[in-house]
């Protein structure tokens, strides 16, 4: 009887050893080498983006353990200061869930085969609404399932205003008609080809804007504020009007060097069209010698600019419906008045839902390519 209760467990024992041996057990990354952030691919998100434009890829290369043939989990997480850490989210999966924004946790699983090295991809984005500043950081660290630190964490950093917007995936969903209630800004940075508004995964064939924004783009009107997004719903800036009307008059950047204001440091993208809007009665500083490129243009402003843009350019507004009386209209500031009333007689502007004009409410990308579009081709 011991013998036999004997060489039973001795045959447990064995099956044990054996078992543990083939790699049915799952491993955990152990070593520090095992895995690594892919430092050459970190993202970086552009100073006063407050706009959930998309989420960025985080790359770990995963050198996969010998006699490995279980997946294993790699978990992120986000720290930095509370303040900033809430302005950002960690996800698995770029198709957003709401349960993802806020997050700072994240799991990435690793698939797994004897001696291979995997890229394991995680995502981090930003809160929709949440300003950023320049200088901002906030580090990502990966664990293993036993919560032992796998790699060395990797710092991602808010950068300066004249470097661009997000990465891919997870916009805002476009405004539903030409002067829906506008979101947030961003600044272009150097989109795809003039002609290829097609590349923009956040304009659709069927959108109001389509026509728009393809007209602007391959008129070299607008940028995108990625390789591959538009931002139609996001809200434009100082900095962003006078550069577009800029391009549209054709103006030489080169002629335009030197900043006369304090908060418009020398090579941003605005820099020289800030001065030649200046120069011209464009567009004025706001006090104190500043000019406020990263501040939002209302709808009121927009119609005041672009009143004045039309007159530099001798292109009268012609009346080509009658004048409005907004429910609204006691909101419009009295500066603001007749451009409004101009630019909607002239087609080229348009209210917003029940008879209102919204004019505190900024303009979006969508919108500046729509009226820019009609104001030129009023002019012809």
């Amino acid at each position: 009887m011991r013998k036999t209760i004997f060489m039973r467990n001795l045959s447990l024992f064995i099956a044990f050893i054996i078992l543990f041996a083939s790699g049915s057990v799952s491993s955990v990354f152990a070593a520090s080498d095992k895995v690594e952030f892919d430092k050459s691919k970190t993202p970086s998100f552009a100073n006063l983006q407050t706009d959930a434009v998309g989420i960025k890829e985080l790359i770990l290369k995963v050198d996969v353990s010998p006699a490995t043939t279980t997946a294993q989990s790699i978990k992120l997480t986000l720290t930095g200061q509370a303040a900033t850490v809430k302005k950002f989210y960690l996800t698995d999966d770029k198709a957003l869930s709401k349960s993802a924004i806020n997050a700072t946790v994240a799991a990435v699983t690793v698939p797994t085969s004897s001696g291979l090295k995997w890229n394991a991809v995680g995502y981090i984005g930003i809160v929709s609404g949440s300003a950023l500043s320049a200088g901002e950081t906030v580090t990502i660290t990966a664990t293993d399932a036993y919560n032992e630190k796998v790699s060395d964490s990797v710092v991602i950093k808010v950068i300066g205003s004249g470097s661009g917007g997000g990465g891919g995936g997870g916009a805002t969903n476009p405004p539903k008609n030409p002067d829906d209630k506008p979101k947030q800004p961003d600044k272009p940075t150097p989109g795809p080809d003039k002609s290829g508004v097609d590349v923009f995964r956040d304009i659709k064939s069927t959108d109001w804007f389509y026509e728009d924004v393809a007209y602007a783009v391959k008129n070299g009107l607008f940028n995108g504020i990625s390789a591959d997004k538009f931002g139609p719903n996001t809200p434009m800036t100082r900095g962003m009007i006078v550069t577009v009307l800029g391009r549209l008059k054709g103006v030489s950047e080169s002629s335009y060097k030197d900043s006369g204001f304090s908060d418009v440091a020398p090579g941003q993208y605005y820099t020289a069209y800030v001065e030649w809007a200046k120069a011209n009665g464009i567009v004025n500083g706001v006090g104190d010698n500043m000019f406020a490129p990263d501040r939002n243009v209302s709808r009121q402003d927009f119609a005041v600019i672009l009143a004045r843009y039309a007159k530099l350019s001798k292109n009268d507004i012609k009346a080509t419906r009658n004048p409005i009386a907004f429910s609204d209209r006691a909101d419009i500031a009295d500066y603001a008045k007749q451009a409004v009333q101009d630019l909607y007689s002239g087609k080229i502007i348009n209210g917003v839902g029940e008879n209102a004009f919204n004019p505190k409410g900024s303009a979006t990308r969508a919108e500046v390519a729509a009226m820019l579009r009609r104001f030129i081709e009023s002019s012809k």
